[in-house]
């Protein structure tokens, strides 16, 4: 039943644990944003990063016998209770839209945890949404060489699910959804 998790886990869509989870990743990964890396081994970092640290808070905050995290592609990237919870992460584009891509096991069904994240003059800006998708709720690629399925904010804001954690999204003058990001991470260099 969708959204099962949002009754018996209220705190894993709270803005506060969001906010915490955001500035650790940003913390950890501070040191090579200098480096330039690109965008979509970047978002691989953040990923990966979010999933661990996303796990570790959350066994904290429940147990470790209750929260899980991924240790193959085969498993959701983290189960907490019964409940898997998939986390996707997206660099907001130069137009500032954002979309998430997806292969096979991105096309369970379940809830998930959408982050877009950016760097501004070494700031880092994000938002983290959630809705429950299934495997019908994935766009296929409109090349048939390009095996990613996608889910974007335009498809978000249509998800009777969809809400916000973190952020905002806001709709340009041409009435395109963009992700209004924030930076709740306090910075000192």
């Amino acid at each position: 039943m969708p959204n099962d998790i949002y009754s018996k886990y209220p705190d894993v869509f709270d803005s506060t644990h969001w906010g915490n989870i955001e500035c650790e990743v940003f913390e950890t990964i501070k040191p090579i944003v200098s480096l330039k890396i690109k965008s979509k081994l970047m978002s691989e970092l953040i990923s990966e990063l979010n999933e661990k640290i996303t796990a570790k808070y959350f066994k904290r905050l429940y147990g470790k016998n209750v929260v899980k995290c991924a240790t193959n592609d085969n498993d959701p990237d983290i189960t907490i209770g019964n409940f898997p919870l998939e986390i996707k992460v997206a660099k907001r584009t130069i137009s500032g839209i954002a979309a998430w891509r997806g292969g096979t096991f991105s096309k369970r069904e379940g809830d998930f945890i959408f982050i877009v994240w950016d760097f501004i003059d070494n700031l880092f800006e994000y938002s983290v949404y959630t809705c429950y998708l299934t495997k019908n709720d994935w766009q296929v690629s409109k090349y048939n060489n390009y095996y990613a399925t996608n889910y974007n904010l335009k498809l978000m804001r249509n998800n009777p699910t969809y809400r916000n954690i973190v952020g905002d999204i806001v709709l340009s003058k041409r009435n395109i959804p963009k992700p209004q990001l924030v930076n709740l991470c306090h910075t000192e260099n």
